[in-house]
């Protein structure tokens, strides 16, 4: 045993025969590490776990397996949960500035390169390589032969024997590291078969080799990346955000779940891990944000806001990865959101950020569908931003929402900008000058699409059958009417995307928030509008 003079060892440290511990390296107490295992200078054992809520006065600690190399720089941190220990296994090889969060467990023969980051609760299989500077978020487990690009960033969990790289990106088997092992072609073809009956729908028998099999039978809280190219994922499933924590998105949820038991298993449900704990469904539960946040119905607070935010970031990488088809977004706080950072007006701007192409905010689910030109934007900017692409994209979502309802040729009215649409430019010259050149133009593509109208009457005459679909200028030109007729219906509908994304046309309402009096209608309609807008993009 060798141990440097400026190295630290604190009280109820175990060292294994062989150990080295070499200069400036701080082996904190409870810490436990097997024979030979090498310490290099300013590697830190067993430091606290960077949890806000942990007591430090718990006692956890490190298990360090024999034969294992840590290091400059390395740290490992102890578990947060009394009387357990983060995990390194025998023989593994964590390179310099590592990272390892609390409560991870390392199997036998792991390496992690330079700079990896492991958050809290991460599993990684044995014979298993993580490639400099991956990231791999919690909860995240990594099976058996993985070989992790480096750089990649892993948000869902990865089967044995597979190459992940970029943002949960598979290109293909780690035949490399199957090779080095040993593994003969039959033990390949096994494998690749194994994969093809689990994710392609093939032979349902448990294929082999039993490590496949059994990391994949001991579930988990996120899905398996998706394999690119040969072996197709599951059935396409929506993704259900939790919203603010604190409002009535949570409920509106469960009241989903309760009624619709069945279509459970093609949703995933993302929200902090206690509520997702509690939920009586077959659903997918994919926990986001402080592992033991739990919100106070009607009390919003900034740990609420970066929940939403984080649901809304899983969602939409899910979608970006082919892990879902599209999303269902809960009601959030725009001002709580601000007040953390979030730097998008609303969710319908994130998405678009995240996503690419370009958003145009709709409503339908109930007696109107309304797609606006303008939405979160001051009133006094509105006649500036509605120039012939803007009305172009805005008149072609329109058409896309009502065909989606089975409208082949869809009638559209367009509200006038100004009092009786500009009555001739007496009242106003955007009609006349503007807006109407631009819709003439479109018409020979949107055959059923009107001139400017009065927007005082248009909607009355949509009610009464005259129109299919009703384009509004501004927010609350579209709006008020909208939610006057239907407020407990309505959908907002997010178009222009990649992805789908509907959310229920109402907000966090905390007033009435854990009270149990908030109607579920609009996120029941949020759910058939997205399903039906999939079936109609797909072509089905």
């Amino acid at each position: 045993m060798s141990i440097h003079s400026t190295a630290i060892i604190e009280e109820g440290v175990q060292l294994g025969a062989g150990c080295q511990v070499h200069a400036g390296a701080i082996i904190k107490k409870h810490s436990v590490l097997g024979e030979g295992v090498v310490v290099h200078p300013f590697a830190v054992i067993g430091g606290d776990p960077q949890y806000l809520k942990f007591d430090p006065a718990t006692v956890t600690g490190v298990h360090i397996g024999a034969g294992t190399v840590i290091r400059e720089h390395v740290t490992v941190n102890r578990s947060i949960h009394a009387g357990q220990a983060t995990t390194v296994g025998a023989r593994c090889f964590l390179m310099a500035n590592a990272h390892v969060g609390h409560d991870c467990a390392l199997a036998d023969d792991v390496v992690l390169a330079n700079n990896v980051m492991l958050a809290g609760h991460v599993s990684v299989g044995s014979f298993t390589f993580v490639g400099g500077g991956a990231g791999l978020h919690q909860f995240v487990r990594i099976g058996e032969g993985v070989m992790v690009g480096g750089l990649a960033r892993i948000t869902r969990d990865v089967a044995p024997f597979l190459m992940v790289a970029e943002r949960d990106e598979v290109p293909g088997f780690n035949l490399v590291g199957l090779k080095r092992r040993g593994f003969g072609r039959e033990a390949v073809k096994e494998i690749k078969a194994a994969y093809s009956a689990v994710f392609a729908g093939g032979d349902p028998r448990p294929p082999r080799p039993g490590a496949f099999w059994s990391f994949l039978r001991r579930g988990s809280a996120v899905s398996p990346v998706r394999l690119r190219g040969g072996y197709p994922t599951m059935a396409p499933r929506l993704a259900f955000t939790c919203g603010d924590p604190a409002g009535v998105g949570p409920e509106i949820i469960v009241a989903w779940l309760a009624a619709n038991r069945a279509e459970a298993k093609e949703v995933a449900v993302i929200g902090p891990a206690p509520w997702l704990a509690a939920l009586d469904t077959v659903a997918e539960k994919i926990p986001v944000g402080l592992e033991e946040f739990a919100a106070t119905p009607g009390q919003p607070d900034g740990e609420g806001s970066l929940v939403a935010w984080a649901a809304m970031e899983r969602a939409a990488a899910g979608c970006k990865s082919g892990e879902f088809s599209g999303v269902v977004t809960g009601p959030v706080s725009k001002a709580a959101l601000a007040k953390i950072g979030y730097g998008f007006p609303g969710q319908t701007e994130f998405f678009a950020a995240r996503w690419g192409g370009e958003p145009v905010m709709a409503f339908c689910g109930g007696k109107l569908r309304v797609v606006l030109a303008t939405w979160h934007v001051p009133l006094h900017e509105v006649a500036r931003l509605l120039g012939p692409h803007r009305l172009h994209r805005t008149v072609a979502a329109a058409n896309t929402l009502a065909r989606a309802d089975g409208i082949m040729v869809p009638r559209i009215g367009v509200c006038g900008l100004n009092p009786h649409a500009g009555e001739g430019g007496l009242l106003g010259y955007e009609e006349k000058d503007l807006l109407n050149p631009s819709l003439e133009h479109l018409r020979a593509e949107f055959p059923g699409l009107t001139l400017c109208q009065p927007g005082d009457t248009l909607f009355a005459r949509a009610l009464r059958g005259e129109f299919d679909v009703v384009v509004a200028l501004y927010h609350d030109q579209g709006l008020a009417p909208l939610k006057a007729v239907d407020f407990d219906e309505a959908v907002n509908v997010t178009l222009g995307l990649p992805f789908v994304r509907t959310s229920p046309d109402h907000g966090t309402a905390f007033r009435i928030a854990g009270q149990g009096q908030a109607s579920p209608r609009s996120f029941a309609n949020a759910v058939v509008v997205a399903r039906r807008l999939i079936k109609f993009r797909s072509g089905a």
